[in-house]
């Protein structure tokens, strides 16, 4: 399996509010931790209207 590199968008699950199932996302790597852990940001497909 490859690496994924800081600036890749990656596919993770992401659990539901109630936490009784998840789904796959889009989420953009953002950095790579020691021990092998990541910090990443979920892309979503709304955007609000910041001018308003």
């Amino acid at each position: 399996m490859v690496k994924p590199v800081i600036g890749s968008v990656i596919l993770l699950p992401f659990p539901f509010s109630d936490l009784s199932a998840s789904k796959l996302r889009p989420a953009l790597l953002v950095a790579s931790l020691p021990c092998d852990r990541v910090f990443h940001l979920k892309v979503g497909g709304k955007y609000a209207n910041i001018h308003e």
